[in-house]
């Protein structure tokens, strides 16, 4: 659930965005033409997720489970990618040019315009220290990440920054959600 949206909105309201939001970032892991993992933060049945392959997400807080999810899947795989499921303006070409940057940097970020970040990707193992101290929903979070990624000796590339969905004023920019705002 989107708790900021939801005290803005209403919990119906904020799980309908949601759950468009979620439709959407499903449908571009199948045009992506990527292998594709999902990592859910309960266990559960859906027939939305049939044909993905669903993991269990591990940690305390966002940046563990993150950096869990990055690192499992770079037991398997040369690169990984890592998007949320609120920004609707991710396209499958967004996920080609991240991995793309990623032959040449150890990480890939696309900025949410609100000073987080919408998508992660890696081409190495992450230290356990990469989220330690980030001000999660701050406006700090893509600026800490990236000064963490520095001090642990990580290249970093940042792409055009797209907009997630955190509160009500974000979804004037969406015809079919405006009527929420």
């Amino acid at each position: 659930m989107k708790t900021r949206l939801a005290a803005e909105i209403g919990e119906q309201a904020a799980l309908t965005v949601y759950l468009r939001c979620l439709g959407h970032s499903l449908d571009l892991l199948r045009a992506s033409g990527f292998d594709h993992q999902v990592w859910l933060d309960r266990e559960g049945s859906d027939s939305r997720f049939d044909g993905f392959d669903l993991h269990l997400q591990q940690g305390q807080d966002l940046g563990t489970r993150m950096l869990h999810a990055l690192n499992r899947g770079l037991e398997t795989h040369s690169r990984v990618l890592l998007a949320g499921s609120d920004c609707l303006d991710l396209e499958p070409r967004c996920l080609t040019r991240a991995a793309e940057r990623l032959e040449d940097h150890d990480l890939a970020l696309i900025p949410a315009e609100d000073g987080g970040f919408v998508l992660i990707g890696t081409r190495c193992p992450l230290p356990a220290t990469l989220f330690d101290g980030v001000a999660w929903s701050s406006e700090w979070v893509l600026r800490q990440t990236l000064e963490k990624a520095v001090t642990a000796g990580l290249s970093a590339v940042v792409l055009h920054p797209l907009r997630d969905i955190d509160h009500a004023a974000d979804l004037a920019h969406y015809p079919a959600l405006s009527h929420y705002c």
